[in-house]
């Protein structure tokens, strides 16, 4: 049986520590989900198909914002919840977001410009998708049009990242039923973008629905996986295309399985210190184990053998419900169906755990874990197209207790001219942080032998695969790193 892929650690021969701040791990307790819509959400808050959550009002918990789905004026096409420190959340939609008749395909937040707070991006159905800025308390002033640059196509979602390695989240978005190319838009470090499409992105000509970024070769860099159907709507494919000094590239043939797929994410699924991809798609869900940069179909192996109706299979929420150290999913199901839960069991091998969750027909479009009520274990709120009522399904398990994880790293040896440019680039995952901004990550350096400097990492991409970039260090010569803390 295949060894779980041991914690990376660095020795100091080498002039530096990862540490890695944790409790060992207790034995995680069965633990069952409970369906709290009714007390935490409010009611009703129709349709949606998408959802993201973070901090958007700096007061330390999580606010959950997502699109409302074929809203019909007067009703804004998004919603946006605001929690209070117990996780029990308001409509605040109308007070703190701007007034427009677009139609809404996703919304997510991103720190666009760069101040420590974070804004929102809207794929529209109306050519044109809008950018909202964080005034830093959490309302947000339409900048569209000053920021941004014009579209020309159906947009169907978007993905952050900083894909050029500048440290600024850039945005790509997945460009449907038109011209089948996604804009690539450069941020230039103040939240203003540039279309280099044409000169970043390979020519294109099939129509994608769905994309995620991941460092999936190791190279500290984000690639992107995409999701696409053939335009007489027979198939949906997967594709991947590399990251190369900022400009993508087309991945080799035979690197990556096909599969019939319409949602994406990707995790380290069998603990081996890479990342594997799950998928989605209406009638089945899938797995692909990375075997040396291969990425290969395994889902036969790797998913229970059960009687499960797969039609309605939505978007997979990946997760560590349990606290045991492995990536569980959860399965949203939209076609009068309940959802369902899959717990690993640490080799990347799944068993039906439906018993742990509520029988609720959901018609859950969307899940997204994350912390809701500060307990330190994964809730699950769920994006649902059916009633048009989100829910929420609150986690009573054990506090998460794993470290991180390194699964690449390049620090400067000895000592440092700070004088000279450089970067520091670390790529990680959490089993636990998948919000936004729950991993905190700091450098230490000294000058001469001098007490300890902190600089607190920049990060670029959320979820499991993480690049951090430092900021300049002081212009002193002789600096040697010291440490690194991830936490």
């Amino acid at each position: 049986m295949k060894k779980p892929y041991p914690q990376k650690s660095i020795s100091l021969i080498v002039q530096f520590i990862v540490l890695l701040l944790f409790i060992i791990p207790a034995k995680a307790q069965e633990q069952y989900f409970t369906d709290e819509t009714d007390q935490r959400m409010p009611r009703p808050s129709g349709p949606s198909m998408s959802a993201d959550v973070a901090d958007i009002d700096n007061d330390g918990d999580l606010d959950i914002t997502g699109d409302a789905w074929a809203a019909v004026p007067p009703h804004k096409p998004y919603y946006l919840f605001i929690s209070d420190e117990n996780g029990y959340f308001t409509n605040e939609t109308e007070e703190r977001l701007p007034d427009t008749a677009f139609n809404s395909t996703s919304v997510g937040f991103g720190d666009i410009d760069s101040d420590g707070d974070y804004d929102i991006y809207v794929s529209s159905e109306n050519y044109q998708d809008l950018l909202y800025i964080n005034n830093g308390t959490g309302y947000f002033l339409d900048e569209t049009y000053q920021r941004l640059p014009t579209l020309a196509c159906h947009n169907i979602g978007f993905v952050f990242g900083d894909f050029s390695g500048d440290s600024f989240l850039d945005i790509i978005t997945i460009c449907s039923f038109s011209s089948g190319l996604n804009y690539y838009f450069l941020n230039d470090g103040t939240g203003y973008f540039e279309d280099v499409t044409d000169i970043r992105m390979p020519a294109d000509s099939v129509h994608d629905i769905f994309g995620a970024p991941a460092d999936l070769d190791n190279d500290l860099d984000l690639d992107l996986l995409l999701t696409w159907f053939e335009l007489d709507g027979s198939h949906l494919h997967i594709r991947g295309l590399e990251n190369i000094d900022g400009y993508f590239t087309h991945f080799e043939e035979g690197r990556m399985d096909d599969r019939f797929a319409r949602w994406i994410d990707t995790a380290d699924i069998d603990n081996d210190g890479d990342l594997d991809i799950v998928i989605s798609g209406i009638i089945s869900m899938g797995i692909l184990i990375n075997q040396e940069g291969l990425f290969v179909d395994e889902s036969e192996e790797r998913l229970p053998d059960y009687d499960i109706y797969w039609g309605g299979c939505n978007m997979i929420g990946l997760g560590d419900y349990d606290n045991d150290g492995d990536i569980d999913i959860y399965a949203g199901f939209s076609v009068d169906e309940k959802d369902h839960l899959f717990v690993n069991d640490g080799q990347g091998y799944f068993e039906l755990a439906d018993e742990r969750i509520p029988d609720t027909e959901a018609s859950t479009r969307w899940p997204e874990p994350f912390d809701a009520d500060g307990d330190g274990d994964l809730d699950l709120f769920l994006g649902c197209s059916g009633n048009g009522q989100q829910r929420i399904l609150i986690n009573h398990s054990t506090p998460d207790t794993i470290p991180p994880s390194i699964l690449a790293e390049d620090l400067p040896l000895g000592d440092v001219d700070s004088l000279v440019e450089y970067q520091v680039k670390i790529s990680t995952y959490d089993n636990k942080s998948v919000e936004k901004g729950a991993l905190t990550v700091s450098i230490f350096y000294r000058i001469n032998g001098g007490d300890f400097k902190r600089i607190h990492l920049f990060t670029v991409a959320e979820r499991y695969s993480v690049v951090l970039f430092p900021v300049k260090l002081p212009e002193h010569r002789s600096i040697i790193i010291l440490k690194l803390k991830i936490k």
